[in-house]
């Protein structure tokens, strides 16, 4: 792979970051996850004798409606989570929890760091990330929160820029 993309018949490389020097990609990609953070974003909770109500006293409420980490508001984190998905057709947030097993923070991962390893028995995912310092780690599927685009699988979406740079 060549850095930047990958060549194409026009001999210029492209890459999902590359892309982004496009204004026209620039352009939709901001557009549609400005468009779709700014939406509420609201909890439900299902009911015994059916139907749901909003359930904004659950624990998980003010980690998605507010803040998902001390560094970004809720729309700035789903502005990202929208983002890597049009370019990459992955989202992969960090899941950070206490001692208890309760959920903390969502903290996005670079979907171009990312790879999911299917281990030996079906239905066992972790994933393979790796680090700016080169390093690499290898994380349960419980630790990440990984939100698909359009995918063959089920696995791994496409990225939409890797489909149309032809």
């Amino acid at each position: 792979k060549a850095i930047g993309g990958t060549p194409v018949a026009t001999g210029k490389a492209i890459s999902e970051k590359s892309s982004l020097q496009c204004l026209a990609v620039f352009a939709c990609v901001r557009v549609l996850s400005e468009s779709i953070a700014s939406l509420p974003l609201l909890l439900y909770q299902r009911l015994n004798g059916g139907g749901k109500e909003r359930a904004a006293g659950h624990r998980l409420y003010p980690l998605l409606h507010l803040q998902p980490n001390p560094e970004m508001s809720s729309m700035a984190y789903r502005e990202a989570l929208v983002g890597h998905i049009e370019l990459w057709g992955n989202h992969y947030s960090y899941i950070e929890r206490d001692n208890g097993g309760r959920v903390l923070g969502l903290w996005p991962m670079r979907p171009d760091a990312m790879e999911s390893i299917r281990r030996i028995s079906p239905g066992h995912l972790e994933y393979l990330y790796r680090l700016p310092s080169g390093e690499s780690r290898i994380l349960a599927a419980d630790h990440i929160m990984h939100i698909r685009g359009l995918a063959h699988d089920g696995i791994m979406g496409y990225s939409p820029i890797r489909q149309a740079r032809e």
